[in-house]
């Protein structure tokens, strides 16, 4: 019997994977990261209401002027805060 050992590279960003390393090298510098200390981010809250500790929207100034905004949405599981009683669901 013969064994034989193939080595993968994988993307620590993306997961996308390959046996030649070069490429996943690629693969990572293509990603834009987002918090680099060059990185600006803008918060804004909501005024009242519940939750309102949290943002509602992050906007990211990347290096070039590039602006990325991310806006929240609640899930139904509401991952541990509070709702309009006080209670935690």
């Amino acid at each position: 019997m013969k064994t034989e050992v193939i080595t993968y590279y994988a993307c620590s960003l993306c997961g996308a994977k390959s046996k030649n390393e070069e490429k996943i090298k690629e693969c990572e510098s293509s990603h834009i990261v987002l918090g680099g200390e060059n990185d600006v981010i803008k918060q804004t809250f909501k005024r009242s209401g519940i939750n309102t500790e949290f943002p509602e929207e992050l906007v990211f100034v990347l290096p070039d002027n590039t602006e990325i905004c991310y806006r929240h949405a609640w899930t139904n599981k509401n991952c541990g805060r509070k709702n309009q009683n006080g209670q935690t669901n």
